[in-house]
Formats: C-alpha cells, sequence, structure tokens
C-alpha cells in the first residue's frame, strides 16, 4: 500500500481510489498537511485558520501605508504654510 492508505480504498484490480467525502482533521503544520496536499484530499484545520499570518500581513502593510501617507500629507501641509508665510513676509 506504501505512503496511499489513508483516504483510499483499492477495488479488486488493487487500484487505489480516493474515498468520496473523506476529510482529515490535523494542525496546519503537520505531516497530515502535507500528505493531504499530495493526494487532493480535503483538510479542515484544528488550529484555526490557515490564512492567518497573510491576513495579519496585509493589515499591517495596509497600517503602515496610512501611517506613511498621514506623515507625508502633514509634512506637505506644514511646507506649504511654512512657504505661504515667507512668501507673505516677502511681500511686506
Amino acid at each position: 500500500m506504501g505512503n496511499m492508505l489513508l483516504g483510499f480504498t483499492d477495488d479488486d484490480d488493487g487500484e487505489f481510489h480516493r474515498l468520496d467525502g473523506f476529510e482529515i482533521k490535523a494542525n496546519y503544520e503537520t505531516a497530515a498537511r502535507k500528505y493531504a496536499k499530495s493526494n487532493r484530499i480535503s483538510i479542515e484545520y484544528l488550529d484555526g485558520n490557515k490564512d492567518l499570518p497573510y491576513i495579519i500581513t496585509l493589515i499591517v502593510v495596509g497600517v503602515i501605508a496610512v501611517a506613511a501617507i498621514s506623515v507625508i500629507s502633514v509634512i506637505l501641509i506644514r511646507n506649504k504654510k511654512k512657504t505661504r508665510r515667507i512668501l507673505q513676509n516677502l511681500n511686506y
């Protein structure tokens, strides 16, 4: 049977077939996940959302981008005000 045991059945000719509706329940960073992926078997993760690190990364990058845009905007507004004051003082 080799490494195709879990989630498979064999027929009278010795051919292996995936079991319909079979699902592995396991944690994300395990050999079970690798087995399910390599054999195209459905898997339910017991340790939460497997995409959570990506979601957190996107949120952090978004927050940093918003903060950078805010800082740049404040700097540009202050420089514009400063330039306007200097020009007004030169006109007097």
